[in-house]
């Protein structure tokens, strides 16, 4: 657990700060009434006006280990089990939870000036004093110890001032340096280096023009050079690219996982780079993740959930030219498979052959070759089986024109129209266009 506390001379100003909407998870009152806000803060200031003092607001906070999840009565508990050891539990005081950080953390706002006395506590020698306590607590609770690094080389605990230059100095350094810079020269990409950093506590933060090492726990931070001078923040960049566009990376593949499932940015990915054209994009299906195109856009649906995200958000790069060149046009690809469906072919042989070949068309270049040989093949039949070929011509004639009415006509429709007119051919010669 770690303690922080300072003075103020405004308990509104405080209030404003602990009690944000998008911040406060829980709100507590000691020694005030608790219904009214506003009633609340009139109170600790008139308490406050009976004592000279010029800042009677005294602010405490304490925050957990990521790994301790503390209820709301063991953090209400621990709060004013500080508040005794400090002479502050017959105070008015504000306790408020906030949930912003990766951490549980409470605020105390605490009246100095006590109602029924003229003069306002000392807070002289108050981060000893919690200290102390936040150490009793942590060993009864079994939490996990957060203030090691506060401490000098006698056990003795010091400011943050005095830890940031002692570490300035090189006479305090983060823990085990040794292994971390063993993880900074092993390295190969900021990934790895997050992961193992991670497992010490430790991030990378940037900071102004450079960037920064920073203790999850303490939040206290030295510089990456400090590490080692070939380990700066420009030098690391230069190794793994810049650190700002592999967050913002990160941070997509972590939305696409939260809808889609683990893993599902690396699935899409290699789905669209083996895909010959949308005929293999309409096939595929991994893990529970499929696509599904829909008036010209296409989706990502994890048929496990339920849910489903454009192909745009997933990756800006899969938009326009870029999948077009890489898969094909998918709106002629919907034009040719509507086409095929819109008519009423007298066969259903006949049919199932030319929506062979329209998805061939749109599929792998071998499945195209044998697709097109069965359609040849299936209408070629045509003049031994009674078919009407004449509306049989036609159909072909209004599916070619239905595919190629504002794009040219694919693969399947010049097929279609070069088997018609060798099949009317064939009739001339023959018995003639009645059949």
């Amino acid at each position: 657990m770690i303690g922080k506390s300072g003075t103020g001379g405004s308990f509104r100003g405080l209030a404003n700060y602990i009690e944000q909407e998008h911040k406060l998870e829980w709100k507590e009152s000691r020694n005030l009434p608790g219904f009214d806000r506003n009633q609340d803060i009139r109170l600790m200031e008139d308490t406050a006006s009976m004592s000279r003092a010029e800042k009677p607001v005294y602010h405490l906070s304490v925050s957990y280990h990521p790994d301790d999840d503390p209820t709301k009565q063991q953090m209400l508990e621990d709060a004013e089990n500080l508040l005794e050891h400090l002479g502050l539990d017959d105070h008015q005081a504000v306790i408020a939870s906030h949930k912003d950080e990766d951490f549980k953390h409470v605020h105390l706002m605490v009246n100095r000036v006590h109602h029924n006395k003229d003069r306002a506590w000392n807070p002289w020698n108050d981060r000893q004093k919690y200290r102390a306590k936040l150490r009793e607590i942590e060993a009864e609770r079994g939490y996990t110890q957060l203030l090691e690094m506060e401490r000098d080389k006698n056990g003795l605990s010091l400011t943050r001032g005095e830890y940031q230059r002692k570490v300035s100095t090189g006479e305090i350094e983060i823990p085990e340096r040794t292994e971390v810079q063993a993880i900074f020269d092993r390295a190969e990409d900021w990934k790895q280096l997050e992961d193992e950093l991670a497992e010490l506590n430790l991030k990378i933060k940037p900071k102004g023009r450079g960037g920064v090492l920073q203790d999850i726990n303490t939040g206290y931070q030295m510089k990456l050079s400090r590490v080692k001078r070939e380990h700066s923040y420009g030098r690391l960049q230069k190794r793994f690219g810049k650190y700002k566009e592999y967050q913002a990376e990160k941070k997509r593949v972590a939305k696409v996982e939260k809808t889609l499932g683990k893993g599902a940015d690396r699935k899409v990915a290699e789905a669209l780079k083996n895909a010959h054209g949308w005929e293999d994009i309409r096939k595929w299906e991994k893990d529970g993740l499929r696509f599904r195109p829909s008036n010209g856009r296409l989706y990502v649906v994890n048929t496990n959930t339920g849910k489903e995200m454009s192909l745009s958000k997933i990756n800006k790069s899969y938009t326009g030219e870029k999948l077009q060149s890489m898969i094909g046009d998918l709106g002629q690809y919907q034009k040719a498979i509507n086409a095929v469906e819109g008519l009423d072919f007298y066969s259903d042989k006949m049919k199932a052959a030319f929506t062979k070949a329209v998805r061939a068309e749109f599929g792998s270049p071998d499945e195209s070759a044998d697709a097109g040989q069965a359609l040849k093949k299936t209408m070629n039949k045509a003049l031994s089986t009674g078919f009407k070929v004449r509306d049989s011509i036609r159909q072909i004639k209004s599916f070619s024109n239905a595919i190629s009415s504002s794009n040219p006509a694919t693969g399947v429709a010049k097929m279609a129209l070069n088997i018609g007119k060798q099949i009317t051919k064939q009739l001339e010669k023959g018995r003639g266009m009645g059949r």
